[in-house]
């Protein structure tokens, strides 16, 4: 069975495995599953495994190149502003209000360590 190459892509962008079956919406053992090649990828979570890291599904496919990797800061800021403008009014109060609430959440742990 072919494998995917799942850990050279964790390496690349810093990301446990586990996070990224969650960010794909995929159990975790199935990823550690299509790592080790002990099962077939369908094109649906190849389809969402890339689309959870920002990649076309045939770039999963071939690896990350020599230095590709998490975005720059300014690229994350970019890609974030354009997520933010492509809003309605309602989800955008939606986003603030959630943003306020992690940030909260956030204050109150690092008070509590």
């Amino acid at each position: 069975m072919p494998r995917l190459p799942v850990d050279d892509w964790c390496s690349a962008l810093g990301l446990a495995q586990s996070a990224w079956a969650r960010l794909a919406g995929i159990p975790p053992p199935v990823l550690c599953d299509l790592a080790r090649g002990r099962r077939n990828p369908t094109l649906r979570t190849i389809g969402r495994l890339a689309e959870a890291i920002r990649r076309e599904p045939w770039e999963l496919l071939r690896g990350p190149r020599p230095g590709e990797g998490l975005p720059t800061e300014e690229e994350a800021l970019r890609e974030n502003l354009a997520w933010l403008s492509s809003l309605t009014p309602r989800a955008r109060a939606r986003a603030a209000e959630g943003s306020a609430r992690f940030v909260r959440r956030a204050r109150r742990l690092k008070r509590g360590a």
